[in-house]
């Protein structure tokens, strides 16, 4: 009875020590995805809803808005009907993506990320766009521009095993959202 009650207590630590943490980064083409706002936030409501670490951020030029606390959501939700739009700008946004990361923890030691390791969070990256205006440059210039600088992109085109990648399209009459997972 004990070495059964020490087996069940043991594996129960080493589950919870070995279990790795979700971490979610949700990318939001405000220009893109204007259309479509209220189609977004019940998506990113879902996505937050799981209580796992995130990042949400809502590209608009060189003036994102960004959080990472739960409390905050509601109102970052309510500002993206309020701002006047702007084009993206891929290159600040994987710059400034990049400083979110390391300043919130999501991505550590990135000398140390290979393809054989492991990370200490699995990340769900989430991109919504206008299904019109995406299109396969948006991967080529930010979507692996940012896994590259992070680690999480490899030369022969496959992605790091604890990244996944979903792109939210709008669909034509801006009603739905398509998800699609890269």
């Amino acid at each position: 009875m004990n070495r059964k009650f020490l087996l069940i207590t043991f594996l129960a630590f080493s589950l919870n020590v070995f279990s790795q943490s979700v971490t979610d980064i949700i990318y939001i083409d405000l220009n893109s995805s204007n259309k479509s706002l209220s189609e977004i936030e019940d998506e990113v409501k879902l996505i937050t809803k799981s209580n796992n670490n995130f990042l949400l951020y809502i590209a608009n030029g060189e003036e994102p808005i960004f959080t990472s606390s739960f409390g905050d959501i509601r109102s970052i939700l309510e500002q993206m009907y309020l701002l006047n739009s702007r084009s993206s700008n891929y290159k600040f946004d994987v710059s400034n993506l990049n400083m979110l990361f390391r300043k919130y923890d999501f991505v550590k030691n990135i000398n140390n990320i290979s393809n054989s390791s492991s990370l200490e969070s699995h990340l769900n990256f989430h991109f919504f766009y206008n299904s019109k205006e995406y299109k396969n440059d948006v991967y080529s210039k930010f979507i692996k521009k940012l896994l590259l600088t992070n680690r999480f992109h490899y030369s022969n085109g496959k992605v790091h095993e604890d990244v996944s990648l979903f792109i939210y399209k709008n669909n034509n009459d801006f009603s739905t959202i398509i998800k699609e997972k890269l």
